[in-house]
Order: structure tokens, then C-alpha cells, then sequence
């Protein structure tokens, strides 16, 4: 008999050998394989994929045909990300899945990958020599011109980079406006031969409106050629006319729209243009005079409203309503009657809102005009108080009479006016916000008046008065994002408010000067004093730290078609967080 079979009861033979291993598989008598020894040494598996990955084996390819392998290559793969662009989105989606993977990563390069030139978002001053080789004007998606005023300047510069020259920056000869139309004109021209215009934003100069027509119509014959392809459109005509070609193009696929002009009758131009622009996401117009606007249009898609100087009646504002339910952002001069009047509202509009069901951010004028809100059954994710007397303090004990409304609000904007409310009362604002009162507040922004400085203690140390204001917020301990707009300053220190307290979510904070209008705003990120980065507690309850300055490209959202997007509605130029679902930030 075969020494490893034996006679069952029944008389048959069994393999004893296979039946120990089946039965034992734990037991030494069955010598582990080269490869399980190599597998259950950790080491030696890190140590060899290390350097496949240094030899630019494709770890991530191993570690999907071995799942022995799986963990560990996952791990040295992640160390040193090289993403080809096409796949950016499916590696995001991978780590979504995958969260405590993103622990490991050390080093990140995105890479294009295929034979085409990249995508190009262009932004140039009116008086910038424009010379952009045939090839890359071809692979323009985005093109945005705008008019340098003397104040300009950029913000991430140093003092030493800037111009002192102002004469350099006060306008633009007529000659050098003549040859830098035509040459956008040519560019634009070029730019069909690709992927077409995606954004195209132009804001005219005081130079460019004494020249006739002749002149700058040919740059906008060559915008309109786009029509098919753009997706984002802003015209600050200011003192040029709306030009007529522009309005009688069908925009078909455009999202956003923004128009700033000055003069009146323009009316019939603006109505032309948005006929036919019903794929409209989002819609901003102001005009420096009111004017009577039908409202005649439909656009189903329309989310985000901004208006200033439109005034259509009562009919046509209740009408565009009722045709606009999907509304969640409306800052304009007008409501329908039934919203804004000083009337109570009736029982049936306490659950659903007549007009806008869907509204989440408002811009409050009067505080008796965000209580009608509330007792109407309405809550906001964004308010936008402008001061008025008493009206921020009053809005802001206001709403923690409305729990479901203050639980809401995430983001509040408190605008405060020159001489309506003393500085003193700047200080009560951190105990106005607290958690209690607003559980929920994840963005503050500040703006205040430059002769307010003195009352709070900036005009003195503008950096102490501002360590004194953060450190007052701790009790509001959901705030993730202090801006300040306003004071005249900013800082050349790339750290500031060293060893200060801070609210205990707070991770950044921002700084805008109060002019020029066109400076881009200072960020700063929370730094932990811990020198391995641990939360450092304070015995109020807060955490101690500093402010590290950052670039402001950190926020920046870059669209799938290329386009480096600056949002239209104002609010959310300098927003962090996005307070509502496809914000245009």
C-alpha cells in the first residue's frame, strides 16, 4: 500500500496527504513556496517595489494584477504621483475611495500627455504688447481684457516690482489702442482654427471710445464668430455703446452673462441679446441709470441673478418669478410685491414662499425686510446685510430668534456704512456670531470703512488691532474663513499675527485694502505654534497659531474646458468656501 493512503471503512482508499493539508493547512509538514516566504516578509516587499518605482516600473499596474502585492505597491505608488492629464479625474475618483491612501502621498506632478498643446486662458491689459504665435492662438479657450488704471497693481508683488511711473498707467494713447485692437482682432481670428472660444471678457477704456467705429467693430465681428463655443461672456462697455452685432448674435450655449453699461437706451441692444441666450445660467446687468425692462424672456436653467438699475413692473417681476423657480441666488433691486411688502405675510406662504421656493441668498437693506423672510417660512445659506442705520445689529439678534434660519446660514457678509454705527459696536459683532447664536457660520466677511481704523486700534498697530479682532471670534467655533475688506493697508510679511489665538476651526483669513477697487485680496492660512503642526489649545477655546500667507490660486476653479473661472455674480469673487451647489466660484 501507498504510504500516504490508508483503508477507510468502507473499504476505500483515502489520500491522507491531501486530507492533513486540507484539514491542517497551518501545520509545518507542508514547506512554504519561495514566492510565500518572499510575500510574508514586509520588508523585502517594500524594499523591492521602492525600487521598481524608482526604475519607473508601473507599480500600479502590479499591484492590479497581484493582489499580494495590492496593499503594499498601493502604498509606494502614492508616495510619488506622476498623473497624466487624462486620467486626473479617474486617480480623483480612486482617492475619494481610497481616503487614508492620500496619508502616504509626498510628491505630485500632473503632466500633459498627449501630442496637443494645452489649452490657453489668456488675461492682458488693454496696453500689453500682444504677440502669441500662430500655434498656441489656435489653443485660445479663454481670452479676458481689461482697461489698467493707475492704480493698478499686482497684489502678490513686491513694492520693488511695481511701477512708479504713473504716466504708464493713466490710459492708452489712441494709436497704441488702434494697433492693440486689431491685433486681438487677429488673434481672436486665429483662435476659430482650434477648440473656439470658451470665455471672453472686455472691458473698454476711455481711449477706445473716441475711436470710431470702424475700428473696434472688427474685434467684435470676430468675438461673434465664437458664438458657437462660448460658454462665458462679460462686457463693461463703459463709455463705449453695446455693439449692435453683439446683440443680434444667438449665443446658444452661453452659461453666464454680465453687462456693466453706462448711458440709457440701451434697453432694446439688451433685450436683442438675451432672446436668444435662454441657455442662461446665470444673468448680471447694471446700468448706471434705472431702466424699464420687459422680462419678457424664459431661461430654465437660471440659478444666479444679479441686477442693479433694471426696473420692470410689478406684472413682469412676478411673471419672471413664477418662471424662474429654480432661482438660489437673486441680488437686485427687485422682489415681487408679495416678498418686500411691510404687510405680514399670510398663513399660506409660511411653509412654501409664493415667489422663489428655492432662494439661499439674499442681500438685506433693512432688517424689517429679513424678518418678512423668516416669518415666511424662508431660511438663507448666504445673507448679505448692508448697513443702514441700525440694521446690521438689529438683523443680527434677529436671527437667532429663527432657529431653522440660523442653523442654515453659513456664510454672512456684514457691509458696515461710514457713520451709522460707532466703532465700538465692531467689537460686540464677535459675541453677535457665536455658536450659539449661529451654529452653522462657516464664512464671515467684514467690510469696513477706512475711518473706522482709529476707532478699533488699527490706525496705531494695523496688525495687533486685526490679532485683537480674530482672537474675539473663538466663540464662534464653526468659522472656517475671516475675511476683512476695508482698511487701507496690507502687509509685506509673508507670516503675521505670530502666537495669537485663533477660533478652533479657522483655516483662512483675508485681507483687501479698500482702493484700489480692482486689488486682488491677501490670504493667509492658519499655521499651528506646535512645531509638528499638533493644535495647540488655548484656555478660552481656541487654538494658537499664526497666519502664513498663501497665493490666491489655491481657490481658484479651473473649468473642464480650460477657462481659469472668475465668477459673475460679485459675491462670490472672493468666496472660499461654496456655500451652494454649482456657485459660480
Amino acid at each position: 500500500m501507498h504510504p500516504n493512503l490508508s483503508t477507510a471503512s468502507d473499504g476505500s482508499q483515502a489520500d491522507n496527504s491531501n486530507k492533513r493539508i486540507r484539514t491542517h493547512p497551518e501545520r509545518a509538514e507542508v514547506p512554504a513556496t519561495a514566492a510565500q516566504r518572499f510575500f510574508n516578509t514586509p520588508e523585502l516587499v517594500q524594499s523591492i517595489l521602492v525600487c521598481l518605482a524608482k526604475e519607473r516600473i508601473d507599480v500600479l499596474a502590479l499591484s492590479l494584477v497581484s493582489k499580494a502585492l495590492r496593499v503594499q505597491a498601493l502604498n509606494v505608488w502614492v508616495r510619488q504621483l506622476d498623473v497624466p492629464v487624462k486620467a486626473a479625474n479617474d486617480r480623483l475618483k480612486f482617492f475619494r475611495s481610497n481616503p487614508t491612501l492620500l496619508q502616504n502621498v509626498r510628491y505630485l506632478r500632473l503632466r500633459h500627455d498627449s501630442g496637443t498643446l494645452p489649452l490657453i486662458d489668456l488675461s492682458i491689459y488693454d496696453s500689453d504688447p500682444l504677440c502669441l504665435p500662430d500655434m498656441l492662438s489656435q489653443r485660445l479657450v479663454a481670452l479676458k481684457i481689461r482697461h489698467r488704471e493707475a492704480c493698478d497693481y499686482l497684489a502678490e508683488s513686491s513694492p520693488s516690482e511695481r511701477r512708479s511711473d504713473s504716466d504708464q498707467l493713466t490710459g492708452i494713447q489712441d494709436s497704441v489702442s488702434r494697433m492693440t485692437l486689431a491685433k486681438l482682432a487677429e488673434v481672436i481670428l486665429k483662435a476659430k482654427g482650434g477648440p473656439g472660444l470658451r470665455s471672453f471678457q472686455f472691458h473698454a477704456s476711455s481711449s477706445e471710445a473716441d475711436l470710431p467705429p470702424a475700428k473696434v467693430d472688427p474685434l467684435w465681428q470676430q468675438v461673434v464668430q465664437h458664438a458657437p463655443s462660448l460658454l462665458y461672456l462679460n462686457i463693461h462697455t463703459i463709455p463705449l455703446e453695446l455693439p449692435s452685432v453683439v446683440s443680434k448674435t444667438a449665443f446658444a450655449r452661453l452659461e453666464e452673462l454680465q453687462l456693466q453699461l453706462w448711458y440709457s437706451g440701451r434697453v432694446p441692444l439688451i433685450e436683442d441679446l438675451l432672446d436668444d441666450a435662454t441657455n442662461l445660467h446665470a444673468l448680471a446687468i447694471r446700468t448706471d441709470v434705472q431702466e424699464t425692462f420687459s422680462l419678457r424672456q424664459t431661461f430654465p436653467r437660471l440659478r444666479y441673478v444679479d441686477v442693479e438699475g433694471v426696473l420692470p413692473g410689478k406684472d413682469e417681476v412676478e411673471s419672471f418669478a413664477r418662471r424662474h423657480p429654480n432661482v438660489v441666488s437673486f441680488w437686485g433691486d427687485f422682489l415681487p410685491r408679495s416678498e418686500t411688502v411691510s404687510e405680514p405675510a399670510s398663513p399660506s406662504t409660511r411653509s412654501i414662499p409664493k415667489f422663489y421656493p428655492n432662494l439661499a441668498h439674499i442681500r438685506i437693506q433693512r432688517a424689517a425686510e429679513l424678518q418678512r423672510h423668516l416669518d415666511s417660512g424662508r431660511s438663507f445659506a448666504v445673507i448679505d446685510i448692508l448697513s443702514a442705520g441700525d440694521n446690521v445689529e438689529r438683523c443680527l439678534t434677529l436671527l437667532p430668534s429663527y432657529p431653522a434660519a440660523a442653523e442654515r446660514l453659513t456664510f454672512l457678509a456684514l457691509s458696515f456704512g461710514p457713520v451709522q454705527i460707532t466703532g465700538s459696536f465692531l467689537s460686540q459683532v464677535p459675541s453677535m456670531v457665536h455658536s450659539q447664536a449661529l451654529p452653522n457660520l462657516a464664512e464671515l466677511h467684514l467690510s469696513i470703512p477706512e475711518d473706522w481704523q482709529e476707532a478699533f486700534g488699527w490706525a496705531c498697530n494695523f496688525e495687533a488691532g486685526t490679532g485683537r479682532l480674530v482672537a474675539a471670534m473663538i466663540k464662534a467655533q464653526s468659522l472656517e474663513v475671516l475675511r476683512l475688506s476695508g482698511p487701507n493697508q496690507v502687509t509685506q510679511h509673508r507670516e503675521i499675527l505670530l502666537d495669537n489665538d485663533f477660533p478652533p476651526a479657522l483655516e483662512y483669513f483675508s485681507l483687501r485694502r479698500a482702493s484700489p477697487v480692482y486689488h486682488e485680496p491677501q490670504y493667509f492660512r492658519f499655521v499651528s505654534s506646535h512645531p509638528e503642526a499638533h493644535i495647540v489649545t488655548t484656555g478660552s477655546g481656541g487654538k494658537r497659531g499664526r497666519l502664513q500667507r498663501v497665493p490666491s490660486v489655491f481657490r481658484q476653479r479651473i473649468t473642464k474646458e480650460g477657462v481659469w473661472h472668475r465668477p459673475l455674480v460679485k459675491m462670490y469673487i472672493d468666496t472660499v468656501l461654496d456655500h451652494l451647489d454649482d456657485a459660480p466660484i
